[in-house]
């Protein structure tokens, strides 16, 4: 499930459901349990807010877009001043790195809903329709 997120759609078959940076929960300011350790944890959580407050779904990013928010926080989350970082995220190929820009896998924003859902009443609806879709916008960084 680990495939690189290109400007294609995924989907299971018999079973196709949408799933937006929106439709994970961050209000923990952790994904707890998601990944292998709890700094990964965190960064996955900055990666999907990250997502969410920029409104570019699950786009190509880069290292830069996500420092300057992690950087400029006015939330005051961040604990580490050097930076944004991704700790096992990408050794464990949950994030894909090509000449400085970094892509989501289908495989970490399947372990980021799995995990930490939040609930609308037309994404239960859509379930049991049978629809899960994965899909970006573009194939330009920000």
């Amino acid at each position: 499930m680990k495939n690189l997120l290109t400007n294609t759609v995924c989907s299971v078959p018999e079973l196709t459901i949408v799933i937006t940076p929106n439709h994970i929960d961050i209000s923990r300011k952790t994904l707890q349990g998601a990944f292998r350790d709890a700094n990964s944890d965190v960064s996955a959580w900055w990666l999907v807010f990250y997502a969410q407050r920029l409104g570019f779904g699950w786009n190509r990013f880069s290292k830069k877009g996500i420092d300057n928010l992690y950087l400029n926080d006015e939330l005051g989350y961040h604990v580490n001043n050097g930076g944004f970082q991704f700790y096992s995220l990408i050794t464990d190929g949950w994030i894909t790195e090509e000449a400085g820009v970094y892509s989501f896998t289908v495989g970490f924003i399947m372990r980021c809903y799995e995990t930490n859902p939040k609930i609308f009443p037309k994404t239960t609806a859509l379930a049991s329709q049978g629809t899960i879709t994965v899909g970006c916008h573009s194939d330009e960084p920000d």
